[in-house]
């Protein structure tokens, strides 16, 4: 209900409650969706694009947590529904073969997939499932335009972006400034929407 965001949101999914909205409860998705879309109307913060459309799908709960299977089923939504663009604003350090599977039949159907690095500053390791090869790993830049600390670096790490104190919607209409790979994947996404 973010009045910076209002104009770009679609009908989604709630992978852990189909009877209800797929509403964030968190804040992450709301800040992600603000830098991706935020800013048509010209007030508020304004996001990478714009002209965007969001598609929420809820697979995490409140706690920021998710199983396999609700992300498995969430992709499958996206195919099924015809998303151009999957941001995966989050990460694990376990490989899981079923949402590889995920990850690869998304991009197999023209999907983009775009992921984070993660936040744990190792130098050479990057979270699942940002080290897919059919994912756009993204690793975190300062404001200086160098790689965050907290940023995963790597071979697998396709591409930097600004993800330190990344300012973007939150809930109940205000705003928040956060730091991560998540904020970094999140501008890629809206990069993407414009070239699309």
């Amino acid at each position: 209900r973010h009045p910076d965001i209002r104009h770009a949101l679609r009908r989604g999914i709630n992978i852990l409650d189909h009877r209800l909205p797929a509403e964030d409860d968190n804040g992450h998705g709301t800040h992600i969706a603000g830098t991706i879309a935020a800013g048509a109307a010209g007030t508020g913060i304004r996001g990478v694009a714009p002209g965007a459309e969001i598609y929420p799908v809820k697979a995490f709960d409140r706690e920021g947590s998710a199983y396999v299977s609700d992300i498995v089923l969430a992709i499958d939504w996206c195919l099924a529904n015809g998303m151009n663009i999957i941001n995966m604003s989050f990460g694990m350090p376990d490989y899981s073969q079923s949402l590889h599977d995920a990850v690869r039949e998304a991009w197999d159907n023209k999907v983009i997939v775009v992921a984070s690095a993660g936040n744990s500053g190792k130098p050479a390791e990057v979270d699942f499932p940002a080290r897919c090869s059919s994912a756009i790993a993204v690793g975190a830049l300062n404001r200086r335009g160098r790689i965050a600390p907290f940023s995963n670096r790597g071979r697998e790490v396709d591409v930097y972006a600004p993800g330190e104190a990344i300012y973007s919607a939150w809930l109940k209409g205000r705003y928040n400034e956060l730091n991560g790979t998540s904020m970094a994947a999140a501008h890629v996404s809206g990069t993407v929407a414009l070239i699309l």
